[in-house]
């Protein structure tokens, strides 16, 4: 990482700073919601105790980068257009990506009033047993 100057230029007189950590929301052992930042993104770079060899990341800046549209209420998690999981003002979720999404659990649970399902193809294997109640 190179430091900038408030001009935007890379200041040369300072140092070259490698293996600098991540931002945390939240965190434990091996916890944490992590992603780098884009070569290029500008972040804010504190020091852990004022002291010069704890550097840390504490934001990424907005600055020059296309954001996705949010509207008010809105929250939205998205690693690009494609792919995104977003919840509105109303409660409402949506996860959609142009890859795969594996889920795996000791036990799944799913409760709805309403649930649709379109497929291309679909498949399942049951190893043991399996039952189906419909009522009403």
């Amino acid at each position: 990482m190179q430091v900038m100057g408030p001009d935007g230029e890379i200041d040369t007189t300072l140092p070259v700073l490698v293996s600098v950590p991540l931002p945390m929301p939240v965190g434990g052992d091996e916890m944490g919601f992590f992603a780098f930042p884009e070569e290029g993104t500008s972040v804010v770079v504190c020091f852990a105790y004022g002291l010069l060899h704890k550097p840390y990341i504490q934001t990424i800046l907005p600055h020059g980068l296309t954001l996705p549209k949010v509207p008010k209420g809105d929250q939205v998690w998205q690693h690009s257009d494609a792919v995104q999981q977003r919840v509105d003002a109303d409660g409402n979720w949506l996860r959609k990506t142009d890859g795969k999404i594996q889920d795996q659990a000791i036990e799944r649970e799913v409760d709805a009033m309403t649930n649709t399902e379109s497929f291309q193809n679909h498949t399942r294997t049951v190893d043991d047993h399996s039952t189906e109640s419909v009522g009403g």
